[in-house]
C-alpha cells in the first residue's frame, strides 16, 4: 500500500510517522508546510528542525511535498504519486476535495479528541479548561467538513497531574500510534468499521481568546493546577476573581485537598493560597 503522509512539527505528527517507516510500510512522500529555509540564494543550506517531518523526511530520503506553494501544484504532486492512501495528523489546513478524492483507500486524520466533541484547530486546550483527566483520540475519515467524517478507530490517554503540553502530546502520539496497526490491517483487508459521529453531540471551539484563561475559585484546585499546568506556554495570565477582588496568576506551584480556614485566599509576596472548591492552590501572581 503507498502512503502519503501530512503533518506539521511536533510529536502529533512525528510519532505515528516513525512508526510507519520502521515498520517497514511504503511512504511515497511526505507532505508539509516546509519549514526549511534558505539562508542565501548562492549557497543553499536547509535550515531545519529536529522535530519537523520534513526533516525526518529527508533522513529516509523520502520525497517531500511543499504544501506551500499554489493548491494546484500541490493536487498535481500528490496525484502523480498515485498515493492508495493519505494519512494526516496536525495540519492545520482543509484539504480540498481534489486531494481526498486521490487515494482509493481514502484519506484519515488524527484528531486528539473524542469526536464529535472537541473539533476545532486546539482541542487539548479545551479538554484540560474543561477539566478532563483523560483525553480521547480520534481516527477518522475525512469529508469536506473540518473533523466530521466517519471515526474509524478510538483511544483514550490518562494525563499526570501537572503534565505540560508537550508531555500530553508526547502521550497522544503513542496514543495514535497504538492506533495504527489495527487500522491498516482492517483497510488492507476490507473489514475496517466506520462509526459515522452523532452531530447531536457534537461541541466546537475555536482558538482561545483571552477571557478564556480566566479560572473561577469553584473549580477543583486540581482542575486549576492541571489547566494552568498545560497551557502556560502559550504565556498568558490567568485572571482570577476572589471575593470581588482581581487577581492574575502567572504559574502554578501544587495544589492539596485541605482546606483555608476561614479564608478565601493567602497571600505572601508573589504567591497566593486560593481556597477552591475542594481543595487549596498554590500559584505565582504575575508581578506587578
Amino acid at each position: 500500500m503507498r502512503l502519503i503522509y501530512i503533518g506539521s512539527r511536533g510529536d502529533l505528527s512525528l510519532q505515528p510517522l516513525l512508526y510507519l517507516l520502521q515498520s517497514g510500510h511504503t511512504i511515497c512522500a511526505v507532505a508539509a508546510q516546509t519549514d526549511a529555509e534558505l539562508s542565501d540564494a548562492r549557497l543553499p543550506v536547509f535550515i531545519e528542525h529536529k522535530d519537523s517531518i520534513e526533516t525526518l523526511a529527508r533522513v529516509f530520503a523520502l520525497p517531500v511535498i511543499n504544501m506551500s506553494v499554489p493548491l494546484q501544484d500541490c493536487i498535481a504532486a500528490i496525484a502523480l504519486l498515485a498515493p492508495d492512501l493519505i494519512l494526516v495528523s496536525c495540519y492545520e489546513k482543509k484539504l480540498p476535495q481534489e486531494i481526498l478524492n486521490i487515494p482509493a483507500y481514502g484519506c484519515f486524520n488524527f484528531h486528539p479528541s473524542a469526536l464529535p466533541q472537541y473539533r476545532g484547530p486546539v482541542p487539548v486546550f479545551w479538554q484540560f479548561r474543561d477539566g478532563l483527566t483523560e483525553l480521547g483520540v480520534s481516527l477518522h475519515g475525512m469529508t469536506e467538513q473540518l473533523d466530521a467524517g466517519p471515526v474509524v478507530a478510538r483511544g483514550e490517554v490518562a494525563m499526570p497531574d501537572g503534565v505540560t503540553q508537550a508531555r500530553a502530546y508526547q502521550l497522544l502520539a503513542q496514543a495514535y500510534v497504538e492506533l495504527l496497526p489495527g487500522f491498516l490491517l482492517a483497510l488492507a483487508s476490507d473489514t475496517l468499521a466506520a462509526i459515522a459521529q452523532d452531530e447531536s453531540a457534537m461541541s466546537y471551539q475555536a482558538y482561545p481568546q483571552a477571557e478564556d484563561f480566566r479560572v473561577y475559585p469553584h473549580w477543583s484546585a486540581r482542575r486549576i493546577f492541571n489547566f494552568i499546568s498545560a497551557t502556560e506556554h502559550w504565556g498568558c495570565v490567568y485572571p482570577c476573581s476572589i471575593s470581588n477582588t482581581e487577581y492574575s496568576l502567572e504559574s502554578v506551584f501544587a495544589y492539596n485537598e485541605e482546606e483555608l480556614p476561614d479564608e478565601n485566599c493567602v497571600i505572601d509576596g508573589d504567591t497566593i493560597q486560593i481556597a477552591c472548591s475542594p481543595g487549596v492552590l498554590l500559584a505565582r501572581l504575575v508581578p506587578v
